[in-house]
């Protein structure tokens, strides 16, 4: 066997360790970042949602919605003096 060949086959085992320890690298922070990923979903699941008006729900205006209760509260009325 060449001597050149030796030369060869180390440096080739020193490019693939060099390799393998970049891969890793990558792996442990990839590991890192989606450990970060979970603990903020996590924070963000346990935070309360706000509750929003309801005329923010059924997508009508806050006036149009005051005057839906007042008519819901007078038709309730109506139907309890006919009762």
């Amino acid at each position: 066997m060449p001597a050149s060949f030796g030369a060869s086959s180390i440096e080739n085992n020193a490019k693939q360790k060099e390799l393998q320890s970049s891969r890793i690298m990558q792996a442990q922070a990839g590991v890192q970042a989606a450990g970060a990923e979970i603990a903020r979903a996590e924070r963000q699941s346990k935070q309360p949602k706000p509750m929003l008006p309801m005329h923010s729900r059924c997508r009508c205006s806050a006036s149009e919605d005051t005057r839906l209760q007042r008519r819901s509260k007078l038709h309730r009325l109506t139907l309890n003096d006919t009762s």
